[in-house]
């Protein structure tokens, strides 16, 4: 497992903080916080074992909370209430569109990949 001071020089400061307060627990968040850790998780390229040996350095939680970080990862229920209050904005701001189902799918797809 790789430790936090390993995975800083692959980690922003300002995403590092928005991942902290994100990842636990994951299923008590609405639909933002899963679409926010899509696109940091796929920027910074970190896989399911750093994410909880993060969780578990930050929060002092033992070795068997991964099995509820997986299970937080992949509870989608409470995130699909909200899908259609969601406004996508293009990077540079030029757009507003709502987020598209296809989207969405392929983000569970990530997480779900994320956790095997």
């Amino acid at each position: 497992m790789v430790k936090l001071r390993k995975l800083s020089d692959r980690i922003d400061p300002a995403e590092r903080g928005v991942k902290d307060v994100k990842m636990v627990p994951v299923n008590a968040k609405p639909i933002r916080d899963f679409i926010d850790l899509f696109f940091i998780l796929r920027k910074t390229g970190l896989n399911f074992d750093d994410i909880a040996d993060l969780v578990i350095e930050k929060y002092g939680v033992d070795q068997g909370y991964d099995y509820h970080l997986k299970t937080s990862f992949v509870y989608f229920d409470d995130a699909e209430i909200e899908m259609d209050q969601i406004i996508m904005l293009e990077a540079d701001d030029s757009e507003q569109r709502n987020l598209a189902r296809k989207e969405w799918e392929e983000m569970k797809t990530f997480f779900l990949d994320l956790v095997k």
